[in-house]
């Protein structure tokens, strides 16, 4: 869990970012994906509040996405990063970029999946931060994804 100073923290940053935002929806929406992030239980590979902030601290605008597909279905990874790419049309060129996934623990992220991920993040010219966890909803069968991105270029949630 995180502390209510880091969680001030956080939601500082975001405010200062999106302030001359046209969307006063963004930053909330924005802070609700970045709490889903920092309030996992069983986080693979962690994300932290001091991350969040290193990350974002310079730079535009922070936007954020919400995708997921079928986590039984062939090729849900590699349909996941096209869903993420289809996000990044318009926004390019990204200045920080944060990917999150959450995964069923009976169908957890395989190593022959990640080949997607990392051709995606490969091809971003910024900095990234990634990570993973277990759903902590036992009843949901999807394969999730959250991208925060931070562009000069205004954005909206689809």
């Amino acid at each position: 869990m995180i502390s209510e100073e880091e969680r001030v923290e956080v939601r500082g940053l975001v405010k200062e970012k999106n302030e001359r935002s046209l969307a006063s929806v963004v930053p909330w929406y924005v802070l609700w994906l970045m709490n889903e992030v920092l309030n996992v239980q069983d986080a693979v590979i962690q994300i932290t509040p001091s991350d969040i902030c290193e990350l974002f601290q310079d730079g535009g605008m922070i936007c954020g996405f919400d995708n997921s597909v079928d986590a039984t279905q062939q090729g849900r990874m590699s349909q996941l990063m096209e869903q993420v790419k289809d996000n990044l049309n318009g926004l390019m060129p990204l200045e920080n970029c944060l990917v999150f996934f959450f995964f069923p623990k009976e169908s957890p992220v395989m190593m022959d999946e990640m080949e997607s991920v990392n051709a995606l993040i490969g091809s971003l010219d910024c900095p990234v931060k990634w990570g993973m966890a277990i759903e902590k909803n036992e009843k949901c069968s999807t394969l999730r994804v959250i991208t925060l991105l931070q562009s000069k270029n205004l954005c909206f949630q689809k």
